[in-house]
């Protein structure tokens, strides 16, 4: 275990847990499981023939993130999960049987935060408010390390913006 993870380890032990917060956190982090609350909002995207462009920018960056994340970074680093190390609990209903880094919940959510962003869309802030709770949310119910969540972060603004140019 790294230095990194040792720091992060600690501050984790400072996050104050309640049953209400952690229900709330639940809740965030399983409505973004598989994605499917950006798919939603995709569709209701492509609803409308003025931001249509959005869902077609925000799925071909969620692919390349898929890749990236799922494909490379998370075989190559082979980091293990905070609840490993620490030995306390995830607070979410499945054990993740992947790795750690990057985190796919953030890196998915920054695809859409990107993406709404660089479309100048009025839903950006909202948008931008679910996918920091999502992000929170994986550090809170000890699935992640901060540093996983900043991974995703970059790398879902990195492919966002990359097809919010080319598309």
């Amino acid at each position: 275990m790294g230095e990194l993870t040792r720091r992060e380890l600690a501050w984790m032990d400072t996050i104050h847990r309640t049953e209400a917060k952690t229900k709330f956190f639940r809740f965030i982090t399983e409505i973004t499981d598989n994605c499917i609350d950006w798919y939603i909002v995709a569709a209701l995207f492509f609803i409308n023939p003025a931001t249509r462009i959005i869902t077609y920018r925000f799925f071909a960056a969620l692919a390349l993130e898929f890749v990236i994340c799922h494909l490379l970074l998370k075989p190559l680093t082979k980091r293990e999960r905070p609840f490993v190390y620490n030995g306390k609990p995830y607070l979410i209903k499945k054990r993740p049987m992947d790795k750690s880094f990057p985190s796919g919940h953030s890196a998915w959510s920054f695809c859409m935060v990107s993406v709404v962003g660089m479309a100048q869309s009025i839903w950006f802030i909202p948008i931008l408010i679910l996918a920091l709770l999502v992000c929170y949310s994986r550090v809170y119910l000890n699935v992640h390390y901060p540093s996983d969540v900043a991974g995703g972060i970059l790398l879902g603004i990195a492919c966002g913006i990359l097809f919010s140019i080319i598309i």
